[in-house]
């Protein structure tokens, strides 16, 4: 689970945002910053909301993903 949020929403205020994202229980969730941005990073800050959402193909197209995003490391040796 990832949040994007702007530094300056004020419709969704930071410190909102900030408590739900720590009240969340989840395997893996990460709130990722854009601190030019307020209500639309993706227009706001575009070069680095599409590295994000470039970052969460790669861990979705990845071989083992849902090791990787709750942050398992898979021993070595031949698969069961």
């Amino acid at each position: 689970m990832k949040f994007f949020e702007g530094r300056h929403d004020y419709t969704a205020p930071t410190v909102l945002a900030e408590e739900l994202y720590t009240s969340l229980r989840a395997p893996y969730k990460r709130l990722v910053w854009f601190e030019r941005s307020a209500q639309t990073p993706d227009l706001e800050e575009p070069e680095k909301f599409r590295r994000e959402l470039i970052a969460i193909a790669d861990q979705c197209c990845s071989e083992e993903p849902a090791a990787e995003l709750a942050g398992q490391v898979r021993a070595s040796g031949p698969r069961s």
